[in-house]
């Protein structure tokens, strides 16, 4: 789902929680990285190398090995293979997987957490990249914010149930 803004995504968790009769949230900053890198610290879900096929990223659109150049990333936004360029369905690069096996932890759209930005408490964070980046951002310490009132086109989010992976648990989670 993409479009939504923080609050959306929040009330969809609360339902979602009201209709399993169990927690169901957005997954802290924290939680979030830590799905994505593992016990290892690695660099992206799947390892420390980047690879344009392993996620749904510019990269991958455009047929290229490496849009980090802002020059070439600019001129890829202008190209028809970025009109052809969306979203994907989840797991639909399972080589890209996180040890855990979470789909799209790299790429493909960037995802709510509960976690706020900014110590002001203006933005929340959101983690993940989207199809539309280059793979810099695809890094699992990849982080940026977002207005929680804002819809976006790339923006959507995951739910966590604590404690729904057994031996999967992220600092003091209650798990």
């Amino acid at each position: 789902m993409v479009g939504v803004s923080w609050f959306e995504a929040e009330a969809y968790c609360k339902l979602l929680s009201q209709e399993l009769g169990r927690p169901i949230r957005l997954p802290t900053d924290e939680e979030w990285e830590r799905a994505a890198r593992h016990t290892d610290g690695r660099e992206y879900p799947w390892d420390n190398v980047f690879d344009g096929h392993r996620l749904n990223c510019a990269e991958f659109w455009a047929g290229e090995d490496d849009l980090s150049e802002l020059a070439k990333w600019h001129k890829w936004l202008e190209s028809d293979s970025f009109k052809m360029a969306s979203t994907t369905i989840v797991g639909q690069f399972p080589a890209g997987n996180s040890e855990a096996g979470v789909s799209d932890l790299g790429g493909n759209v960037w995802e709510w957490t509960s976690s706020w930005y900014d110590r002001e408490k203006v933005y929340r964070a959101v983690r993940g990249s989207s199809w539309n980046y280059d793979g810099r951002s695809a890094r699992c310490a990849s982080r940026v914010r977002d207005l929680p009132v804002d819809f976006n086109a790339n923006v959507g989010f995951r739910v966590l149930s604590p404690g729904s992976i057994p031996g999967f648990c992220v600092l003091d989670t209650g798990c």
